[in-house]
């Protein structure tokens, strides 16, 4: 898994993808906090202006057909196949470097292009038996195109284009400091449902499911 190549994802920052992520999570906010779905925002002026650190998780996400996810509905990219096909968020890292997150020309900024360079960091197996787990580290790189882009076809006396392209931007950003932001998840993934453990879930013998109270 660590050699599974992962693809290169585009991406544009715009106003109209935070606000769509706003719409959906907006019953989801405290009473009073957010502007409604329906209120106008101003729009954002074109200047590089950094948003707020963290928006980065509603751009370069993976686009599949239905035909390409798995029977959670989630993409197979990083899954280790097998029988293990329950997956669980285990937590996850941010690193900025914030001398070039905002820099004017180097940095998260309204309308400007970026990508996102993804690859398996870890995998380990824990446990035993129906017990074993799949942990999987997951380093997502981000950074500005354009000057990717430069550096890729200015030592080239041909320009690049389609997969060619992606392999030599892979590659530079990879041996270059160009990228403003890296994070890191953490996936569990488990094993198949025994017949024994569904027999005890359409029993009702289940661990009892505990409720956080929100302040």
């Amino acid at each position: 898994m660590l050699n599974r190549e992962l693809p290169l994802e585009y991406d544009t920052i715009i106003h109209a993808t935070e606000k769509k992520l706003h719409n959906t999570l907006y019953s989801f906010f405290p009473k009073g906090r957010e502007a409604s779905p329906t209120t106008e925002r101003k729009a954002i002026p074109k200047v590089a202006m950094p948003y707020a650190i963290g928006e980065h998780l509603i751009f370069c996400n993976p686009s599949l057909s239905d035909d390409q996810l798995l029977s959670d509905g989630t993409d197979p990219l990083h899954s280790p196949c097998g029988s293990f096909i329950r997956r669980m968020w285990a937590g996850g890292a941010v690193r900025v470097d914030k001398n070039v997150y905002f820099g004017t020309n180097t940095g998260w900024a309204p309308y400007k292009h970026i990508l996102c360079l993804e690859r398996i960091k870890d995998v380990r197996l824990r446990g035993q038996g129906d017990k074993e787990k799949i942990f999987i580290t997951i380093e997502r790189k981000f950074a500005r195109s354009g000057p990717l882009f430069r550096a890729v076809q200015d030592s080239r006396d041909k320009p690049l284009q389609g997969p060619s392209l992606n392999v030599a931007l892979k590659e530079e950003m990879r041996k270059s400091d160009q990228a403003f932001l890296t994070e890191d998840r953490n996936i569990v993934f488990m094993r198949e449902r025994s017949a024994g453990e569904l027999q005890d879930i359409k029993a009702g013998k289940l661990t009892p499911v505990k409720y956080l109270q929100c302040r």
